[in-house]
């Protein structure tokens, strides 16, 4: 019998790391730097219309969708705005790799069910601690995420000029 537990466990491992390596985020890690990370990670179920968290809140968790539907969105006057729906395999909430950050969007399950794992920052920033590494070639690709979104953003400035009212930027 523990001959077969231990098997389903080094199979959910294998799985788990097969996902986390599909994942921008995670591609140039080591199997041992995913398994370290796997250690840390909760799976949690959502229900449809469950909220993940609000714009605003403190960034306390890093998530991944390993299956289902997720929203993303921003406050509009007196509403929302989608801004993105991420679906199996994307990652959100990657600010929370950054310490004392807040929530830039609102997080709300979409799809019947989800599933996603959640990363807690307290856990991260503990093996970012240990294994500077592993904390180096995470921040590499935070910040070439948020290089990724800020083209994009100036991408869509170009097609329409004036929407934003930028400030001046100042040396």
């Amino acid at each position: 019998m523990f001959d077969f537990l231990k098997k389903s466990q080094d199979k959910e491992l294998v799985d788990v790391i097969n996902f986390l390596s599909q994942n921008k985020f995670f591609k140039k890690l080591t199997k041992k730097e995913l398994a370290l990370l796997h250690s840390y990670l909760f799976l949690r179920k959502y229900r449809k219309d469950e909220v993940v968290f609000f714009r605003g809140d403190p960034s306390e968790a890093i998530y991944l969708v390993q299956s289902g539907e997720v929203m993303l969105s921003t406050d509009i006057r007196e509403g929302f705005e989608q801004v993105a729906v991420l679906k199996e395999g994307h990652i959100f909430g990657e600010n929370a790799f950054i310490a004392n950050t807040k929530r830039m969007f609102n997080a709300i399950v979409t799809s019947k069910a989800a599933l996603l794992y959640m990363l807690p920052s307290i856990k991260a920033m503990d093996i970012f601690e240990k294994n500077k590494e592993l904390h180096l070639k995470i921040m590499i690709s935070l910040a070439s995420s948020y290089n990724e979104q800020i083209l994009k953003l100036i991408e869509a400035y170009k097609e329409a000029p004036g929407l934003f009212n930028f400030p001046a930027v100042s040396h």
